[in-house]
């Protein structure tokens, strides 16, 4: 009779527990599948959801990888881990793929200027193809269009702020954009052309990591990839320095985490910080409370 009640009292804790998982901020599923779907021309993105979870509105991830806008792919390691560990907790994620017209070619200073806006603005459509085809056909994937959260390493982070801040200049006009509510943006070493064009209609809650000494995508105010003023590639950015000091004015949430002895490594290392990703999609993007802070973050011991 005494192992009985033993046994009944662990099952109880046990399910008990289950229960007090929390969604999008707990591990609450383990069996997370991947569906590769073509959403525009070739274009590739990799869905990843829980086939059992029968919740209707999901938030939906879009990760955008990085790579220079040469380089890179949507089912790396780091973008599958993360992807895989956001659906766990019961988000919709889709690990995208954009265009890469320059492939074996050079983003850096010897680029034109011209050239690589025309890069900025396509690559800029095709995350605004994967959010249209996601959001359009919003029943079949179990997600919510007014609830979309982008996150982006380096070119993929220029490209989900830019997305957002740059939608009202007069060459990002010309793109198509959806219906669908971008309600959050998560940045690894990533800056915007303008960041003039941050108002408090597009301004939204916004997480940094990011090295002071980047010298490709610039901490502060400062040249792409560090350029001359008369090198052919040179083209100013602003920086999650000047962003968050924006986003202050407009009383707009955000969180910078900044190595002040870091590089554009952060591009890669911003994926480890799962339980910050995690706090501040949860606290701070679904549920509204409010963060405006600066903090340093040192280099993962890992890696020194």
């Amino acid at each position: 009779m005494k192992t009985y009640f033993t046994a009944l009292l662990i099952f109880l804790f046990g399910f008990s527990l289950s229960f007090s998982q929390t969604r999008y901020k707990d591990d609450i599923f383990s069996d997370v599948r991947s569906r590769t779907l073509v959403y525009a021309d070739t274009l590739k993105l990799d869905f990843y959801d829980v086939k059992k979870d029968r919740e209707q509105l999901k938030p939906l991830v879009i990760l955008v990888h990085g790579g220079g806008f040469v380089a890179g792919q949507r089912n790396g390691g780091d973008e599958k881990g993360l992807s895989k560990a956001l659906a766990k907790k019961g988000y919709a994620v889709a690990s995208i793929d954009y265009r890469l017209s320059l492939r074996k070619k050079s983003f850096g200073c010897d680029c034109r200027t011209s050239l690589k806006m025309k890069t900025y603005l396509e690559t800029v459509a095709d995350l605004n193809k994967s959010i249209w085809y996601l959001t359009n056909y919003s029943k079949s994937f179990n997600i919510d269009p007014n609830n979309v959260i982008l996150i982006g390493s380096s070119a993929g982070a220029e490209m989900v702020l830019n997305a957002v801040i740059m939608r009202n200049h007069y060459l990002f006009k010309t793109i198509y954009y959806s219906d669908a509510k971008i309600k959050g943006i998560v940045s690894f070493a990533g800056a915007t052309l303008n960041n003039d064009y941050l108002t408090k209609e597009n301004a939204v809650p916004m997480l940094f990591f990011h090295g002071k000494l980047d010298t490709r995508v610039p901490y502060a105010l400062a040249a792409h990839h560090d350029c001359e003023v008369r090198s052919d590639g040179y083209v100013l950015l602003d920086g999650p320095k000047i962003i968050t000091q924006k986003l202050k004015d407009l009383n707009q949430s955000f969180s910078l985490h900044v190595d002040l002895d870091g590089g554009h490594n952060w591009a890669q290392w911003g994926y480890n910080y799962e339980d910050i990703i995690t706090k501040f999609l949860y606290e701070n993007i679904l549920n509204g409370a409010k963060i405006q802070t600066i903090e340093t973050i040192a280099t993962p011991i890992s890696k020194k």
